[in-house]
This record gives C-alpha cells, sequence and structure tokens, in this order.
C-alpha cells in the first residue's frame, strides 16, 4: 500500500473494505469489532494445550459473573502463595550456599 493511501485511510477519508478489515484483524489478532468502533477491549485469549484445563475454563466462562469472580479468586490466591513459596524456597537455598 502507497503512503498516500494510508494518510487517507488514517485522515478518514477512505475506509477500507471488508475483506481488508479481516486482513487487518487477522495479522494484528484483533476482533473487527475492536478495529471498527475502538471502544471495545480485544477479546482475552490464550494458547492452553492442557485439553482438560482448557475444557475447565471453558466451562467457567459459562457461568456467571459471581462464580467466575470466585474462580478467579481461588487461581489467584494460589498463584500468589506459590510464588510465596518459590520465594521462600530461593532463599533457604541462598542460605544454604553461604552456609557451606
Amino acid at each position: 500500500m502507497h503512503g498516500r493511501h494510508i494518510g487517507k485511510h488514517e485522515n478518514g477519508h477512505v475506509m477500507p473494505g471488508a475483506e481488508a478489515i479481516m486482513k487487518i484483524a487477522r495479522i494484528f489478532d484483533a476482533s473487527v469489532d475492536y478495529l471498527l468502533f475502538d471502544d471495545s477491549e480485544p477479546a482475552a485469549s490464550a494458547e492452553i494445550r492442557d485439553k482438560s484445563l482448557l475444557k475447565n475454563f471453558e466451562a467457567v466462562d459459562k457461568m456467571d459473573e459471581e462464580d467466575k469472580l470466585v474462580i478467579k479468586s481461588l487461581v489467584d490466591a494460589y498463584i500468589i502463595k506459590r510464588h510465596q513459596m518459590e520465594g521462600v524456597l530461593k532463599s533457604e537455598k541462598r542460605r544454604s550456599y553461604v552456609r557451606l
């Protein structure tokens, strides 16, 4: 695409066609709605290779907001606990090196 064409799109003088918008959405991994309306957040996405975990998250996604909040809180708490435990283990490992 020539620089002048890009400038026309940026200034709102020309709108890209549906096919171009779909290509742009694929390139930037964004929804067409996000590109056109710019007021919605892009859909969350992640590559989850564990099929069982993916099914669990799909089930949670269908729950009402209150249940989702409970699940998110539980997951957040576990992640925080895990990070704290890793920090303790690293600290103990460093102390054992100092004693040697």
